[in-house]
Formats: structure tokens, sequence, C-alpha cells
């Protein structure tokens, strides 16, 4: 373990921890407390913590209100629900907490709130770290088109808390906005997705920075991986650039090692991969069939009949265009063993994706809408407030949201500034790689191109795994993955400035200097 880094080893990473934990606390706690209304889902999480309803009106219950206070119905300790997840991990610890040292009869959200936030702060300090050794670790003297942060090395002192003050201002505006943080209030799977996707990336650049030396690290960066793969059958598309990295890792590892530590690391990260789709539940299956197509590829078609027999199922069924498997009064034969055999058997995920390449203008017209609404991480139709606030049903807060709201009116949400905005970072990434100096410096800009390939599948996955119902949760991997990309691009773009900068402030003092030694 002696590779393994201290989470905080400065003052400035101590000073920027306090200011994250005191944003997000204040934001979420401050009275009113604030948090994300249930639709329906909580029931999946809830049950790992032995939880019920205090109220009894669905009112009060679903969309309209946060409800802080749930009644334990057992012992959370030896409880289990049955919908798997990684969020179970920050549910089950906190009712047991709860029960143990608060309450045995009433469970207080705001203990699930902060032990996210906690997790939160971990994940954030680990990626702070990783990102302040990109530009700490580069040498002085080295060739600034390539590696050009050497200048700033020299201003910091090689001081790796100094340099990670560069990328936290623009965490604290993108990551701690409520957007994010709202979730942390709620039972929703959404905290554990951006917890354990910024500590991926955290500790997979800080693997880099000990040169493929630690067992630790490496491990921690696949424990972290293999929690984001576990939080939802959506989250395997993270599993990809998860394992192609770690066959990276294994081709550039000489030691045997760590060649058979990672080897098998690789095959947890598959073998998971393969078992949570295969343990998906068949009901949540089908309905994504069932959004898919009713309430996404065929909203809009001009002849849905004559697309419903390319894809091979009953003419009869175009008048479920439009539908949500979720919603009541659909036709009973929808549930029946008839749907299951003409449409669920033969409908599949791959065909829903040949229907739309043979369209590519129904593709992008959706690929737009997906753009146009995706945008906005968390779902406005979720009140924000506890009823008790005397704030309206389904009231929305906007505490530290500057960054969402930017995102919503003013950012360009076009599909071809998407596409532009693509190829262009994929063109920096390769050009970076092509020109960095050793084999080291390659494996980083490899390893933020895992991360790069990942952000038009997660654009994608949604519309084709579940049509556009509850699209703004749906989408919220993709707006991780979009602002880590901006992140990491303004982080970088900071340094470079500041670096140049400097260098040239220095060329100034020593010209002055030189002037006054000549006047002597």
């Amino acid at each position: 373990m002696k590779f393994l880094p201290s989470v905080i080893s400065s003052r400035p990473e101590a000073a920027a921890a306090l200011i994250v934990l005191l944003l997000v606390s204040t934001q979420l706690m401050w009275p009113p407390m604030i948090g994300l209304a249930n639709n329906g889902d909580f029931g999946r999480m809830i049950k790992w913590g032995a939880l019920n309803y205090m109220e009894d009106g669905p009112d009060d219950i679903y969309f309209n209100w946060v409800n802080r206070e749930f009644k334990f119905v057992a012992n959370p300790a030896t409880t289990r629900g049955l919908w798997l997840s990684s969020e179970v991990v920050f549910v089950k610890l906190a009712a047991v907490l709860g029960y143990w040292f608060a309450s045995d009869q009433l469970f207080d959200l705001r203990t699930l709130g902060l032990l996210h936030i906690l997790a939160f702060l971990l994940s954030f300090l680990i990626l702070m770290k990783a990102l302040a050794a990109t530009v700490a670790d580069t040498p002085v003297d080295a060739d600034t088109q390539v590696r050009p942060y050497a200048d700033l090395r020299s201003a910091t002192t090689g001081s790796a808390g100094f340099s990670s003050l560069i990328f936290v201002p623009w965490f604290v505006l993108i990551f701690c906005d409520l957007n994010y943080t709202i979730y942390f209030h709620s039972f929703y799977t959404e905290p554990a997705t951006l917890i354990f996707l910024l500590a991926t990336v955290g500790s997979g650049a800080y693997l880099l920075k000990f040169k493929r030396e630690s067992i630790a690290m490496l491990i921690l960066f696949f424990v972290c991986g293999s929690m984001l793969i576990g939080v939802k059958t959506q989250n395997l598309i993270f599993a990809p650039a998860i394992a192609i990295f770690g066959l990276r890792l294994l081709k550039v590892n000489r030691d045997r090692r760590r060649q058979i530590v990672t080897l098998a690391c690789v095959l947890v990260v598959v073998s998971l991969s393969l078992a949570e789709y295969a343990l998906t539940p068949i009901t949540l299956k089908n309905s994504s069939k069932y959004n898919a197509v009713f309430f996404g590829a065929l909203i809009g078609a001009s002849d849905p009949r004559r697309d419903l027999k390319d894809l091979g199922v009953s003419e009869e069924f175009s008048a479920l265009v439009g539908t949500n498997f979720h919603q009541p009064g659909l036709p009973p034969y929808v549930k029946s063993s008839e749907f299951e055999e003409g449409y669920y058997r033969q409908v599949g995920f791959l065909k829903i994706l040949f229907f739309y390449l043979k369209r590519p203008g129904r593709f992008l017209d959706k690929i737009q809408e997906s753009l146009d609404r995706g945008f906005v991480p968390r779902p406005e139709y979720a009140g924000n407030f506890e009823k008790a606030s005397g704030e309206k049903p389904g009231g929305q807060s906007r505490r530290w949201n500057f960054w969402g709201l930017f995102k919503k009116h003013y950012f360009p949400k076009s599909t071809w500034f998407f596409a532009v905005y693509l190829i262009a970072t994929g063109g920096m990434i390769f050009m970076s790689w092509r020109r960095s100096a050793d084999a080291d410096q390659k494996l980083v800009w490899e390893f933020y191109f895992s991360l790069w390939m990942t952000i038009p599948i997660a654009l994608g996955v949604p519309m084709l795994g579940d049509g556009f119902s509850d699209l703004e949760r749906h989408m919220f991997s993709f707006n991780v993955l979009m602002d880590l990309s901006l992140l990491l691009l303004l982080g970088h773009l900071t340094a470079f400035i500041f670096g140049r900068l400097t260098k040239q402030y220095r060329a100034r003092q020593k010209g002055g200097a030189a002037k006054s030694a000549a006047c002597f």
C-alpha cells in the first residue's frame, strides 16, 4: 500500500475540500431542506433500507414533495431488496447508521445525503490530485509544445496542491451545481453514477502518475469502475472503455504479478457486465423495448404501420404509438402472453439500432431532440421542497444552479455543434498523443480517449434503450461525461495560459535584472 497516496496532502487541497463540503452541505441542508421528489423509482432502493413512507396519499409521496422522514419496518442490517445496484452501498449504510445511532423508528433523508456528500468529496479529492499530477509532474525542461505545463511546473515549484487549484473553480462551478447535487437527497441511483464515475476517472489518471507501479491504485481503479458499471444496466456503456484501457495496461506492464492482477480485474469487469445484463429483470427489458419504439422511434412517423412491419411485428400495434409503458390505461393485451410473443420476442435493441441506421434523417432528428431536452440532468417534473416549506407543489430550487441554467438556456444544442465539438476534442487528443514525449504521457491521452469515445454512446443509448421516457435522468451519464470533458478542456487551457503568462513574466524579470546589472 506504500504507493496509495494520502487523500489530502496539502493546505490548498484541504481548503478546496472544505469549500466543496460547505457549499454542497449548505446548498442542500440550509432551511428549507431541498432534494428530489419520488417519481415512483424509490421503491427499488428503500426496501434495502427496510424503509417505508410516512405519508399515505399519492400526492404526498410522488412528484410534488420531498419526504424527509421515512419509517423503519425492520432492522436494515438484516433486510435485503430485490433490485441490485451500487447505490445499495449508500442506502444500506445510511439506514444502518440511522437505525443504530439515531432512531430505530424514523429515518432522516439527510443521513443519506450526508453520506453521498462525503463520498462525493472523496471522489473530488481523488480527481483533483490526479489532474494536478498532470501539471505538477511535468519536467521543467520539457518541450512545451508537447508538455505545455512546464512553465506552470516551475511557477508552482512542483506543488500538486497548488496545481489542483487550477481545476477546483471549474469543478465547483460544474459539478457542485444543483442539477447534480440535488440527487443526493433522494433514493435515485444517479448519485452512485456521479460519485463512481468521478472516482474512476481520478483513480485511473492517478494510476498513470505512478508509472503503473501501484497495485493498490490499480485495484482501486477497477473497483470504482466495477461499482460504476453496477449502478444500473445503462451504465454497461462504461464497460468497454474500462476493459480496453485495462488491456492496454496489461500490454505495457512487464511485471508478472501486475499483469496477473490486471488481467484478473479485466475479467471481473467483463463477467460483471455480462452478469448484470443477464440478471436485469425481464419486465425492465420489456418496458425498455416498448418505450424505445412506441415512445421513441415511431413518434412523429408518417407511416407507423409500415415501420412496425419493417420491425417484424403486427401493424395493429400502431395504436400504441405515443404511449409509455408505465402510463395508466394501456390496453390489457400489452401485458399478455400474446404480446410477449408477438412483440417483445421479435424486437431487440440491435434491431432498433439498425431500424434507425436505415433512416438516418429520423435518427438525426431523434438525436437533436435528445440534445434539446437532455442538457438538464434533473427532472423538473419532480419537486425539490418539503410540503412544510410552504412552496408550491413541484417547486424548483435554484441554489447554486448557474451552470445548469447556462446549459439549459445558452449552451449550443445543435447536432452539428455536438459533432464539431466531438471531432475537435478527439482531434486534440490524437494530436497530443502523437506529439507526446514518452510512453507514459501517451498513456494519459489514451485514457482520455477511452472517456471520449463513451460520450456519443451515452447520447444514443437512452433513445435506443428507452425512447424518450424519463429522458432527463437517462441522459445523466451523458451530461457527466460532457461536463468532464469541459472540465478537462477548461482546466488544461487555464493551466496553459497561466504557464505562458508566468514564462513571459519571468522573462521580463530576467531582462530587467540584466539591464540593472549592466548599469553597474
